[in-house]
């Protein structure tokens, strides 16, 4: 297919303008001859008179109607413009210099992140994250950053060698290393960028509910732009290929498949599967793993066919808006119009509901634990999925109370005493937000003039329940729970659950720095 630009002279747009503006001209001229005949009176009130009567009787109903079967048809053509005969805009680097708008949104909402290694980021993680393994400086990163930004609109990769060039040697980064950064590295940081970012956009195009509506098959495409010198075996299996856009086969072989691999996805109409034979999708092929060498050490599991690292569909967190830049800064707080405000401080603290479960005596945490995996169904060790009001699914296990090296952190925070308090929070919360939160890094810290933030932002979910508890004592306390899971390569992962405490005494007040972001959903 012909990669349309709509600034051309010759493209659909244009000639639908032209079109409408041919069929809008009898009109226009029609009231303009009527605005010359009012005017051309004796008087001037005599003119008023008659300019009045035409705005009473005039009607927008004729040009509206032809505006909106136009609006109409160029929306069809523009959806329709996602696949045809052959891919867009080419889903590799041999490009026309056509900007890619979906492709070009995509880097831009990236945020630099310093990794030594190239396994430092994986998976979705790459949809919020700009990394080049290696770099370890935010300086270089950050030009590295602007280059590949300005590759996506130009698709020149001349000038990005020439770029690329000048930071390694201001930098001094071939002088460090280099054996990492000859010809081969600059065309995989190009490539790479570029390939994955155009899946991006390909992705949030092909998933628009409109092009869906028309064009819900997908089509696995070997070799989409050029053909490799060693082809890779399961892909050009896989050539051909259709699949309904959902089918879960698609999260893990959702091109690119690994590095430099040139592989694309065309969606399909009801139309276009019948000129191919077919009267529905394909079976999808079977799930293999493989065994394959895992860089950081040992091996890992992998779909077979696909290189470490690659097993996920970039886009897929940047299209469905998880992830940072997708939600308001902090310090903002913003609503649906069907959701509402949030309650103030005060009124919600006073439209608590009293817990159900006990705070846990001292000494009891770990049965406290497996008190609060019994209300999802689970006992230690399992893994639950979770679907709050909201929408969102996320995993339910021990991860909440637990360090990454496995010992406990719930005496932390007051969370010991209410751990099972924690999954009335999640399972019957009265608020549930959606915002971004901030981790920083050492360098933060010697950063004195506190202006530059080198840290990491996550894209978090919170839940929050205010009530009222009655301990083994039959004392009562006021307490504000919460519990946060953060967006991670793949999924929502457990973050942190906590009660607001000052002195080790639950302050439910605490909450306040924690009501930030978009309200998701509030107990009514």
């Amino acid at each position: 297919m012909k990669h349309v630009c709509f600034a051309e002279p010759d493209d659909p747009i244009s000639r639908l303008t032209d079109q409408l503006m041919a069929r809008l001209h009898p009109i226009f001229r029609r009231r303009f001859d009527q605005l010359a005949a009012a005017v051309d009176q004796d008087t001037a009130s005599g003119a008023g008179d008659r300019l009045l009567d035409l705005a009473a009787s005039w009607s927008p109903k004729a040009s509206a109607h032809l505006l909106g079967d136009a609006m109409e048809l160029a929306a069809l053509l523009g959806a329709d413009s996602v696949s045809d005969d052959e891919p867009a805009a080419r889903f590799g680097v041999e490009a026309t210099g056509q900007t890619f708008r979906e492709q070009a949104e995509f880097i831009r909402q990236k945020r630099p992140a310093l990794t030594k290694a190239w396994t430092d980021a994986l998976y979705g993680r790459h949809d919020r994250d700009f990394v080049v393994a290696g770099i370890a400086e935010l300086a270089p990163l950050e030009e590295v950053y602007s280059a590949v930004k300005s590759a996506a609109e130009t698709w020149d990769r001349r000038t990005f060698n020439l770029e690329m060039a000048e930071i390694i040697r201001k930098y001094g980064l071939s002088d460090r290393e280099p054996q990492k950064w000859g010809a081969w590295r600059m065309r995989t940081i190009f490539e790479t960028n570029l390939r994955t970012s155009y899946a991006a956009g390909r992705l949030k195009q092909m998933r628009d509910p409109a092009v869906l509506k028309m064009r819900p098959y997908w089509q696995y495409r070997h070799a989409e732009n050029r053909l490799p010198k060693r082809p890779r075996e399961q892909h050009v299996q896989w050539d051909g290929l259709v699949l309904m856009h959902d089918d879960p086969w698609w999260t893990a072989h959702y091109p690119p498949n690994d590095w430099l691999c040139s592989c694309g996805v065309r969606n399909l109409s009801q139309r276009n599967l019948e000129a191919l034979g077919k009267s529905g999708p394909d079976a999808a092929p079977p799930s293999r793993t493989v065994l394959k060498p895992d860089p950081r050490g040992g091996f890992a599991a992998v779909p077979e066919g696909i290189g470490f690292g690659w097993d996920y569909m970039p886009g897929e967190l940047w299209q469905r808006g998880l992830v940072p830049s997708a939600a308001p800064p902090p310090g903002v707080i913003a609503y649906d119009e069907d959701t509402g405000p949030p309650l103030p401080l005060d009124d919600l603290l006073a439209a608590g509901r009293d817990f159900k479960g006990k705070p846990a005596a001292p000494g009891a945490e770990e049965e406290a634990i497996a008190a609060f995996l019994k209300r999802f169904g689970i006992g230690p060790g399992g893994v639950a999925w979770h679907q709050d009001q909201a929408g969102n699914v996320i995993p339910i296990s021990e991860d909440l109370f637990r360090q990454r090296d496995g010992t406990g952190k719930e005496a932390k925070r007051a969370r010991g005493p209410f751990t099972e308090m924690v999954a009335e929070t999640i399972r019957e919360p009265d608020e549930i937000w959606l915002g971004v939160s901030y981790k920083a890094s050492p360098s933060d810290a010697r950063d004195v003039s506190r202006k530059n933030k080198h840290g990491e932002w996550f894209l978090d979910l919170r839940y929050i329940r205010v009530g009222r508890v009655t301990d083994l004592t039959g004392d009562v306390t006021q307490i504000a729970q919460t519990a946060i899971f953060q967006m991670g390569n793949r999924t929502w992962e457990a973050a942190t659950a906590f009660v607001p405490d000052r002195n080790k005494v639950p302050s439910p007040r605490g909450i306040k720095t924690k009501r930030y972001g978009r309200l998701l959903w509030k107990r009514k």
